[in-house]
Parts: C-alpha cells; structure tokens; sequence
C-alpha cells in the first residue's frame, strides 16, 4: 500500500508510521506468545536462547559478509543490512507450527528462539546504526 501501490495513499508523516509500526509489532508478538503453552517452552529455554544468540550472529555475519564481498558494502552498512535480516518472523513461525505438527519439545524450541532473537537483533542494529566512523574514515569494526 502506498503512494506507488495498492490504493493510492499519500503518507508522509514518519512519526505516524513509526508509532503504527509499533502497534502492530506489539500485536503481532503479544498474539504468538499468547497462543504460546509454557509447559512445552520451558524445557525448551536453554536450548532456544543458544540458538537464538547463536544464530543471530552467524546469519548476521554470512549476511554482511556477502554484502561486503558481493555487493561492496562498507563493512557498516553490510552489519546493518545483516543485523536486519538476520532474526525469523515470529508471527511466522507461530503460524507455521501452529499447521504442522511436530514434537512438543521442538516446537517449544522454535517459538522460544523465534521470540527471543529479536533482542539481540534490536541490540545490533542500533549498536551499528550509532557507532560512528573512525577518524581514517572506515568504520570501527573494519581495523
């Protein structure tokens, strides 16, 4: 939707699609982790925060790595574009497990590790979005 999309809307008020863009994460979220049974995610905390960590900072670093090699990214902008895409879409998750039945322990894993990769993904993004550039001009993590 949009201007250049369905509907033709005219939206140039940032602060406006921030504030929505929050409301929506809110709901999104609060829905999966209603639906969400503690007894087949509590046994599954360990192993889903490993995971999480774990695979934030490996699909962070295969991300940004291809956006530097490939595309020619400074090393900055290929961290960010890795923090952003690394972490699942819980409502997706959610939706998908709620379909396909599959042992309770791993579903239990998937949507604790769903949720709780968006933290450390928040931490990246504005962790690489604030850090200034060096004084010879590349960013603190290319020395």
């Amino acid at each position: 939707m949009g201007q250049d999309g369905i509907g033709n809307i005219h939206f140039d008020n940032a602060e406006m699609t921030q504030v929505i863009g929050y409301a929506a994460l809110v709901v999104i979220l609060a829905e999966g982790g209603l639906g969400t049974k503690w007894k087949e995610i509590r046994p599954a905390l360990p192993a889903s925060s490993v995971l999480a960590l774990v695979g934030v900072a490996v699909s962070v670093g295969v991300t940004a790595t291809a956006a530097h090699l490939l595309v020619g990214l400074e090393w900055r902008q290929a961290l960010i574009i890795g923090a952003v895409v690394s972490s699942t879409d819980a409502a997706a998750v959610f939706s998908v497990l709620r379909k396909i039945p599959l042992p309770s322990r791993v579903t239990g894993t998937l949507e604790a590790e769903s949720g709780f990769n968006d933290a450390p993904v928040v931490i990246l993004v504005v962790s690489f979005s604030t850090v200034g550039p060096s004084s010879t001009g590349t960013c603190c993590w290319a020395r």
